[in-house]
């Protein structure tokens, strides 16, 4: 497991480089199970992430990444999750993540860091033929995973 030092890196390095974007309408109003939801998002819509910004689908959200920025930590990203490669290595979700990092937030962000640096791809409920709603329940359920770790190579 990563030390509190380390996950209070990794939350460093996660503000530095990466966004989250909301997907929907700032405020969305629907009926569940009987009852008049009214959501409202604070975060900015992914359309107005800037064209620096790679940005990742979470199914629930969106993550920018800037891929500059990103690089710039690589090296050190490795060092901190080297301690964390056998749970990486078995495909966790962000529910999992989140609770290692202590935030599922900040689980998103870290899921798109390493599929951009190519540490890792996510796999959402889209990738698993759920569409619309039910692609958003089972993402709820923690079908946002990670998949194939790759340990870089060292010499």
């Amino acid at each position: 497991m990563m030390t509190d030092i380390q996950i209070h890196r990794l939350h460093a390095i996660l503000v530095d480089c990466t966004r989250q974007y909301r997907l929907h309408e700032k405020i969305v109003e629907r009926d569940v199970n009987g009852m008049h939801v009214i959501t409202y998002e604070a975060l900015p819509h992914a359309s107005e992430a800037p064209p620096e910004h790679t940005v990742v689908n979470c199914t629930l959200l969106n993550v920018g990444v800037h891929r500059d920025r990103a690089e710039s930590h690589r090296a050190e990203l490795r060092q901190l999750i080297a301690p964390f490669e056998p749970v990486l290595e078995l495909g966790p979700s962000f529910i999992t993540l989140g609770a290692a990092i202590g935030d599922q937030g900040a689980a998103f962000q870290f899921m798109a860091l390493g599929h951009v640096l190519g540490f890792w791809r996510i796999v959402t409920p889209e990738d698993l033929g759920f569409t619309g709603e039910k692609a958003e329940q089972a993402a709820g359920l923690g079908y946002v995973m990670l998949a194939g770790y790759q340990r870089e190579e060292t010499s």
